[in-house]
């Protein structure tokens, strides 16, 4: 794997970490305003970014990013 790809991968990474933290902390304050559509909207963005968090970085099938 180019260092392009892993630079990219990484930059995605955070990305996706501060989508989580925003979202979640939204989700979170317009929860406790008791404002349920908004809050399940924004935990729903939540729990897609850790998917793709997971999917674009975490995820390698073909074990490219630990060959020697």
């Amino acid at each position: 794997m180019s260092w392009w790809v892993i630079a990219l991968r990484v930059i995605l990474g955070i990305i996706l970490v501060l989508a989580v933290i925003a979202t979640g902390l939204f989700g979170y304050i317009a929860w406790r305003a008791r404002a349920k559509k908004w809050s399940g909207g924004m935990f729903a963005i939540t729990i897609l970014s850790i998917f793709l968090f997971y999917w674009l970085v975490l995820f390698d099938p073909a074990g490219i990013m630990f060959w020697p």
